[in-house]
């Protein structure tokens, strides 16, 4: 067995403290989740929300057949439809000024990421 002195003891404690290691654990409510937009605005305690959305076209609320003489379905008759289009709501977050600052930054740097890669590309 090796055997650990004082010293090294005392560096492994240093470098301890000039890092912080995170796990990352998916909730039991953890989805992937489509997003075409997002709309929020400001909560009353001064922070920012917004709810993700996907647009797709409506879907019927509900249909009439017409059954055939042989009692199979028959061509729709009749639907109750929304609207041309729906924006489907997946979540809201909720979160404060600081953590929208950072998440604007983070957005911004895959964007240049992004723009770069796309670049390089087409110089190919």
């Amino acid at each position: 067995m090796a055997e650990q002195n004082s010293n090294d003891v005392a560096i492994n404690e240093a470098e301890s403290n000039q890092r912080l290691d995170f796990d990352y654990i998916k909730s039991q409510f953890f989805r992937v989740i489509h997003a075409d937009g997002a709309i929020g605005g400001l909560t009353p305690s001064g922070g920012v929300h917004f709810s993700f959305y996907s647009e797709r076209p409506a879907i019927p609320r509900r249909q009439t057949f017409s059954l055939k003489s042989d009692g199979s379905l028959g061509q729709p008759i009749e639907a109750s439809v929304r609207a041309d289009f729906v924006r489907e709501l997946d979540v809201d977050v909720i979160m404060s000024i600081e953590v929208a600052r950072h998440l604007a930054s983070w957005l911004s740097l895959q964007i240049q990421q992004w723009e770069e890669k796309i670049a390089t590309q087409e110089k190919v």
